[in-house]
């Protein structure tokens, strides 16, 4: 836009050029699993794979420090029960106290958050990978 004054004219615009935001964009699987005391608590993404079924059957590679979760119809002895897909969380002790091992992080004060990939060769599964466990420091609430 033109400005004219008296003395002079010029374009108050004349150089502005746009600029590019950089967004941050999460991947649109966005696959983990946060650990903590008490319960374990997929992503959103996680879930949609393993609650799809009745069951969740656990697996674990200590060679490759993996943990395989796969949503199955059946029960095993290496599965428990999806009692509500809606869940926010799993509760399972045994599995908690494993991860919180492996990981060698201290669960009292701190969170264990675990990177994963839905799996590409079986279908309703999630790879979790240990070795890029990430230890995050509990939030405490004021009271």
């Amino acid at each position: 836009m033109k400005t004219i004054d008296q003395s002079y004219s010029y374009d108050e615009l004349e150089g502005f050029k746009p600029l590019v935001i950089e967004q941050v964009q999460r991947s649109k699987a966005d696959v983990g699993l946060t650990v903590s005391s008490k319960v374990l608590r997929p992503t959103a993404e996680a879930k949609k794979v393993i609650f799809a079924r009745s069951h969740i059957h656990f697996f674990f590679n200590p060679d490759s420090r993996q943990l395989l979760l796969v949503s199955a119809p059946g029960s095993a002895p290496n599965a428990i029960s999806v009692v509500n897909p809606k869940a926010l969380a799993l509760h399972c002790k045994f599995l908690r106290d494993l991860l919180s091992k492996e990981c060698r992080i201290d669960l009292t004060n701190h969170l264990i958050y675990i990177p994963g990939q839905i799996s590409k060769s079986k279908k309703n599964a999630v790879i979790f990978d240990l070795s890029r466990a990430e230890s995050r420091k509990k939030k405490t609430r004021n009271k």
